[in-house]
């Protein structure tokens, strides 16, 4: 639990006399369970240890020793933990668990859920529920646990629910129990205490017996009423938990409250068995709909930048190996190729940190956590590049010179430009004197452009456009020995071309004009687009409570304070480079906007330079928008949330006595986001793609100004909350990348522009083995979807053999008939649910599958071929 208040009783209001009637010929279903975060109340190895010695193994001598007895764990990874230390005790688990005695919670760990991408949120069951099946069979697991954060992601229901889970323990929220559905309609039934260790707490500090019962009567009387309102079943879920909490024996004080007259029976069980027995069909429990915004978000992006920006690189790029080792085994005929215990694993890491950074320890926590980070990406990167060169190896190109393959790993053709690195020398020739075509032999213009790394002599860079590259594909482009006019524009500081007028001030940009819609998209009155502030930011990472702690005006600069001139970098037929430099009490910030004259689209980039580590320190970019009653969007794991429409219907409410989380949630000033934040209006709209996951909507500086200023949080240097916790200083260097492009209507039209400015087309330069058989043409289409609203999230080998897993979402919310095309004919298909255990076959036709969404749906399917 994230803070060291006091833990105070909050009951329902009711008269102390208060007599038990609904319960009374039911039960207490009495369940133990303790929360545990990896690492927080000590450093990673020593809360392993105690979660095995002071936590496993007590239980498992009670278990013994009383056979009423019962416990829950919460995540899969203690039983992993414990086997690799115990491995001989996996009889003695498969026996507790199938007699339901023992209970683990069906992910793997307990993780803030909108940081986490669609895919690595679906890892959680993969590496929770559909591993703890593998390792405990004959048993199912049927509840979520994730009491400790404040904040619920919009799908999260929907992913849990279609891998087979019911039930969710929840905290931070009002005591009751709720339904909690995603937009598609799935739902979990969630249980809330208030806070989830209160009960424990204020039983474990509670020394005479008589007290304890007294408490005891207490809980059950403040359900009593709530139960039978809401026509719950009989038998009251007493959940018993707290952090690192050893294992209790309340039998004594259980045989003495059942023989009470007026009490019900009191029993121990676990929690799924607990929840199971709260609804039936005449149950009501409260529902709810839509996002909790997590208000604990200062913990990782701006705190942790790079640890954070290594994850959210790795969890994308584990995609797509998956994706195209996948279709590199269908190519062959062969998955020996397939890393599948290296993507097992790179997977746990890229999803191992749990919500529990700083901590007592917090530095070596923090350091284990970014180096499962770094682990992960370093493997993805690996295995990608082996994929994309083991694909690329297999093209017969037709033309001459040294080929350049792009990759497009989206679900419908991308256009953008893309920078590829090569040496020239297999040419002969100098830079002057080679062009780029495409495979139909079509001059495409390029630009060089500075390699900012050590270089071999021959070593280029250039940036280019590649159109049109095919859905889940490639295309394939050639740097040939020709002469080509290198013209360049004149050097002017503003930018001028068929999409955007762009003029700059010192300091950042004062206006953009969108050419095609004749607007203005910048109000810049106070800020100027692309600017960087810093202020002061004082919080205790993930301890603000109620509301996210606001930033003050205390220390706070500008770019525009400092009068930084703008460079030009580069000039040429691709893009228009503009670069300032700013020297700022605490760090030097460097401003660069790219605009691209062959796309609609500006980039924006930041590199906050020498930060030293001052404390209580925030940097953010700010984008003001020329906009009124404008609506604000951004992307969540599999969903995108519209502020005031899709946020959570009720707030969590009074939990206890000094915790009330009432504030409306459409005031939440801060906000979690994938790969982009959008704003729209009758006038335009503007998407914002984002390398970072924290921004911010509303001017929050004094004198705020009415209209939107997005503003995505670069860096905080906050400390953490635990009484013995750390500073997240994060000294050094720091580098964000954003791209601006505009259009009418709202995000609905430039969804897929956000994703794929955020995750750009993959590039392998140069001859690779010609020894291989030429399977494939310059240019290719895997897969592909006849709709623009349904999303490929993935495409995988199949867990259990070589069948194909391909999963598909529905982002606008709109019922769909859908055609998949596969690029080679199937022999059957297969629904499935989310951790792919079959359900019904599916009628193909031949290379095509077609296919019902519905609205918000995830829905996941096998292919055999």
């Amino acid at each position: 639990m994230k803070n060291t208040l006091p833990i105070l009783l909050f009951l329902f209001a009711l008269p102390t006399n208060a007599q038990i009637k609904h319960f009374r010929n039911g039960y207490v279903n009495f369940a133990l369970s303790s929360h545990q975060d990896i690492a927080w109340m000590n450093v990673p190895d020593s809360c392993t240890e105690f979660r095995i010695e002071k936590l496993l193994l007590p239980s498992l001598r009670m278990l013994e020793h009383d056979p009423s007895y019962c416990f829950t764990m919460e995540y899969a990874l203690t039983l992993e933990e414990f086997l690799q230390k115990y491995p001989e005790r996996k009889k003695e688990m498969i026996q507790l668990t199938s007699r339901k005695r023992l209970d683990w919670g069906a992910t793997f760990n307990q993780p803030y859920e909108s940081l986490l991408s669609g895919e690595a949120l679906i890892r959680e069951v993969y590496l929770g529920k559909r591993w703890l099946k593998t390792q405990l069979p004959g048993c199912d697991f049927l509840t979520v646990f994730n009491p400790d954060v404040p904040g619920r992601s919009l799908q999260t229901s929907q992913i849990y629910a279609k891998a087979g889970i019911k039930y969710n323990v929840i905290s931070r929220f009002s005591p009751g129990i709720y339904r909690w559905f995603s937009p598609d309609g799935s739902s979990l039934i969630c249980k809330s205490n208030g806070i989830y260790c209160d009960y424990a707490r204020t039983l474990a500090g509670i020394q005479n017996k008589e007290e304890k019962k007294n408490y005891i009567r207490s809980i059950v009387k403040s359900w009593d009423s709530y139960y039978e309102k809401y026509k719950i079943r009989k038998n009251l879920f007493f959940l018993h938990t707290d952090d690192n909490e050893e294992p209790y024996n309340y039998r004594e004080i259980f045989d003495e409250l059942s023989a009470e007259k007026n009490m019900p029976k009191f029993k121990y069980t676990t929690v799924s068995s607990a929840m199971s027995e709260l609804i039936s069909k005449k149950s009501e429990p409260i529902p709810l709909f839509g996002e909790w915004p997590n208000l604990w978000l200062y913990i990782h992006n701006p705190t942790h930048h790079q640890a954070v920006s290594m994850m959210r690189n790795a969890q994308r790029t584990l995609v797509y190996v998956e994706k195209y080792a996948s279709i590199y085994g269908i190519l062959t005929n062969s998955f020996d190729a397939y890393p599948q215990d290296k993507l097992n694993e790179a997977w746990k890491c890229a999803i191992y940190p749990d919500h529990g950074w700083g901590g007592n320890g917090g530095t070596i926590t923090d350091e284990f956590f970014k180096n499962k980070f770094k682990q992960a990406k370093e493997s993805a990167d690996c295995m990608l590049n082996k994929t994309l060169k083991q694909i690329a190896a297999l093209i017969d190109h037709k033309q001459e010179g040294i080929p350049i393959t792009v990759f497009n790993p989206q679900s419908w053709s991308c256009t953008n430009n893309v920078t590829a690195s090569l040496n020239i020398y297999p040419l002969n020739t100098d830079f002057e004197d080679i062009i780029l075509v495409d495979e139909k032999g079509n001059i495409i213009p390029f630009q060089c452009s500075p390699i900012q790394s050590e270089t071999n002599d021959g070593d280029i860079q250039i940036v280019f456009k590649a159109d049109s590259v095919p859905s889940v594909g490639y295309k394939s482009y050639y740097l040939q020995r020709k002469t080509q006019d290198q013209s360049k524009r004149a050097d002017v500081t503003d930018i001028d071309n068929s999409y955007y007028r762009v003029s700059f001030v010192p300091g950042g940009v004062k206006s953009i004009i969108d050419k095609r819609l004749n607007k203005e998209l910048l109000r810049t009155d106070k800020f100027l687009g692309g600017e960087v502030f810093c202020t002061r930011s004082v919080g205790n990472g993930a301890g603000e409570f109620t509301e996210i702690q606001p930033i003050t005006m205390e220390g706070f600069e500008k770019s525009s304070d400092y009068s930084p001139q703008w460079n030009i970098i580069e000039t040429g037929k691709i893009r228009e480079v503009r670069e300032c430099s700013s020297r700022f009490k605490n760090s030097t910030i460097v401003q660069r906007v790219i605009v691209y004259n062959n796309l609609p689209k500006i980039d924006f980039e930041i590199d906050i330079l020498g930060f030293d580590g001052a404390k209580s320190r925030e940097y953010r970019m700010t984008m003001p928008l020329n906009q009124t009653e404008s609506t604000i969007s951004y992307e969540v794991p599999m969903g995108v949330v519209e502020i005031g429409k899709n946020d959570l219907s009720i707030p969590a409410g009074k939990v206890n006595t000094y915790l009330d989380y009432s504030i409306p949630l459409n005031q939440t000033p801060l906000r979690e986001c994938q790969n982009w934040i959008a704003s729209s209006d009758s006038s335009f709209n503007v998407m914002l793609s984002s390398s970072v996951g924290v921004f911010g909507y509303k001017d929050a500086t004094s004198d705020p100004v009415c209209y939107p200023v997005l503003q995505p949080v670069l860096l905080a240097s906050r400390r953490s909350c635990h009484w013995n916790g750390n500073w997240y200083l994060q000294q050094g260097t720091h580098s964000y990348r954003f791209s601006l492009s505009s259009s009418e209507g709202d995000w609905r039209n430039t969804h897929q522009r956000g994703t794929q400015f955020a995750e750009p087309l993959l590039v392998i330069s140069g001859n690779t083995d010609n020894s291989k058989q030429k399977l494939l043409t310059p240019s290719y289409s895997f897969f592909h979807v006849d709709q623009d609203n349904v999303i490929i999230s993935t495409i995988k080998k199949s867990e259990d053999d070589n069948g194909i897993i391909v999963r598909l979402f529905d982002i606008v919310g709109k019922d769909s008939n859908v055609k998949l095309w596969s690029f080679k004919p199937l022999k059957s298909s297969y629904s499935t649910n989310i951790i792919e255990e079959e359900n019904n076959c599916m009628q193909g036709e031949g290379d095509t599958l077609p296919m019902k969404i519905g609205h918000h749906a995830i829905e996941t399917y096998k292919l055999i071929y």
